[in-house]
């Protein structure tokens, strides 16, 4: 079975780096993985805050990969 992974990096510009990709499910489409994507990137923004955003000027890169899945 195929299905669409979700994964995050979440990376600073002031120190230049990005931290281990962060997985963010399976979907069935595309369409699923990007909605989610962006409602989850919207989380984390939240999550970290306003002062640590703008301190460590945060920025969140996600990608949506076809893999095959072995469900439970």
């Amino acid at each position: 079975m195929t299905k669409i992974l979700l994964t995050f990096v979440l990376c600073t510009q002031t120190q230049m780096a990005c931290m281990p990709p962060i997985e963010g499910g399976f979907y069935d489409d595309y369409y699923q993985c990007m909605e989610k994507g962006y409602e989850k990137s919207l989380d984390i923004v939240k999550d970290l805050g306003i002062k640590s955003v703008n301190k460590e000027k945060f920025f969140i890169k996600f990608k949506c990969t076809e893999v095959s899945y072995e469900g439970v």
